[in-house]
């Protein structure tokens, strides 16, 4: 009588195969993903040296290399993701670099980058240096979400914007859940945007619940995760806050991690699949040659601009 395959080895091999047949780095990465997403009932993300996160999970890999911008891949080409506010007002998210051996990371040295960006497909680029030093990711993340803070007028009403800049420790905890609470005490309204961002902590919101009522935005998208969602979820739950953008990712924190010897990967484990939060609004966050226009922000500010009419 044949034995079953043992139940790693035939892992093993689907791993195998998915590594010969994949034609980039990127393309590995999504097949090991499905491969593994319930490999024994555990959630499973694959985060390359490439993201932000990878600094934060694995402290050991060295300084984050900041340029107050992220990056992300679409094929062959690179775009500016997220930039930070108002450091770099010429940069649009959805910036194309036009460098062929560009890497956020191992591309970056000295005290300054040299970019060129095109805006739109056929416009001309341009050639940009920005500025760029060495720190530790929780050190940028608290940096850029203080940066952030904008009072944004909206018929004759003050909107305070808000945006979590990648990394929710402990420090922007505490930094974010003090501006929140400026808010709810100075403000007519709240933005407040968690796209792309992730981290352990959730600020706690209790406060919100005997201060007055105002109405509150929030924004995600599919990079939402972790602590953030958990944030957006308590706003909801103790504010009423909206909710707008796409569906995140999972709220759940990881168990563990594991870094690759022969890729600058990690493999973050989660306790489980689920936890995703559903926008009350659904909107693409398409950033692709954007222009410096945001969708997402736009359909959240025409809510809060109705709500402070009625």
């Amino acid at each position: 009588i044949a034995r079953a395959p043992d139940p790693w080895h035939e892992l093993e091999e689907h791993i195998r195969k998915a590594a010969a047949l994949a034609e980039s780095p990127q393309g590995f990465a999504r097949s090991l993903e499905d491969i593994l997403a319930h490999h024994k009932g555990k959630g499973l993300r694959i985060v390359q040296d490439s993201e932000p996160a990878y600094y934060a999970y694995e402290s050991s890999v060295g300084n984050f290399l900041d340029a107050g911008l992220l990056f992300a891949q679409r094929g062959a080409r690179w775009y500016v993701k997220q930039m930070s506010h108002p450091a770099q007002p010429q940069i649009h998210r959805g910036d194309a670099v036009m460098l062929d051996s560009f890497h956020p990371q191992r591309s970056l040295t000295g005290s300054s980058v040299s970019l060129r960006l095109q805006s739109q497909a056929m416009s001309p680029a341009k050639d940009l240096r920005v500025p760029l030093q060495k720190t530790s990711l929780a050190a940028a993340a608290l940096l850029h979400t203080q940066k952030e803070s904008q009072l944004l007028p909206l018929g004759g009403k003050k909107i305070c914007r808000e945006k979590l800049w990648l990394w929710l420790s402990p420090e922007v905890d505490a930094a974010l859940r003090s501006k929140l609470a400026f808010a709810a005490d100075h403000c007519d309204a709240l933005l407040l945007d968690v796209r792309d961002a992730g981290g352990p902590g959730a600020a706690s919101l209790s406060e919100f619940k005997t201060k007055r009522s105002f109405p509150i935005a929030v924004l995600i998208n599919r990079e939402t995760r972790e602590g953030a969602v958990s944030l957006a979820l308590q706003l909801k739950q103790s504010a009423q806050a909206q909710i707008f953008g796409e569906p995140s990712a999972s709220r759940q924190l990881p168990e563990e991690h594991v870094r690759l010897k022969q890729l600058p990967w990690l493999l973050v484990f989660y306790p489980e699949q689920g936890g995703s939060l559903i926008p009350d609004q659904m909107v693409d966050d398409s950033w692709m040659y954007a222009e410096g226009f945001d969708g997402v922000q736009e359909k959240a500010l025409k809510y809060l601009q109705d709500s402070l009419s009625h």
